[in-house]
């Protein structure tokens, strides 16, 4: 009997054996997940500061850029309220030509051709030409294009609004 005791009781030791390696083993998995986050916590933790950096350094860049920017429109605003200053003044018509259309007129061309301030802007520079000079200054214009330090000295007849 005793031997059938002892013999139980090595059964249930090694069952109870059997029962705790499996705890150890899930609280072992479970740790090691743990660890795994921890690391990946500490992981993404390094990369959001390295992000942040390079967000700074980027947002003092673009900021350095955005001012430089306001200082150049600044001065062309400067420089192009001048021209018009200047333009308006004049006693001759000018007239600026922007992708092949009109730009800018001063008063004394709209008053010359006869027409309204702003008027003439975004209008091909061929309305203000008689249709029989049109292909002669269109050529003249594609030229000047072409080559700008040759100037434009083109004579043609000026067509007004009311004809």
């Amino acid at each position: 009997m005793a031997d059938r005791d002892q013999t139980a009781e090595i059964a249930a030791l090694k069952a109870e054996n059997v029962r705790l390696q499996k705890i150890i083993d899930a609280l072992m998995e479970i740790a090691e997940r743990n660890s795994g986050l921890q690391h990946s916590d500490f992981s993404l933790f390094q990369t959001a500061i390295l992000l942040e950096d390079q967000i700074n350094l980027r947002t003092a860049e673009l900021q350095a850029a955005l001012r430089d920017n306001e200082r150049v429109t600044h001065a062309l605003r400067a420089s192009e309220e001048r021209f018009r200053s200047l333009a308006n003044q004049s006693m001759i018509g000018i007239l600026t030509v922007e992708e092949g259309r009109i730009g800018y007129t001063n008063a004394r061309l709209d008053a010359i051709f006869g027409y309204a301030t702003g008027e003439l802007v975004g209008r091909p520079p061929a309305d203000l030409v008689t249709p029989e000079d049109r292909a002669a200054v269109s050529a003249a214009m594609a030229q000047q294009l072409q080559d700008a330090s040759a100037g434009l000295n083109q004579m043609a007849h000026g067509l007004r609004k009311d004809g």
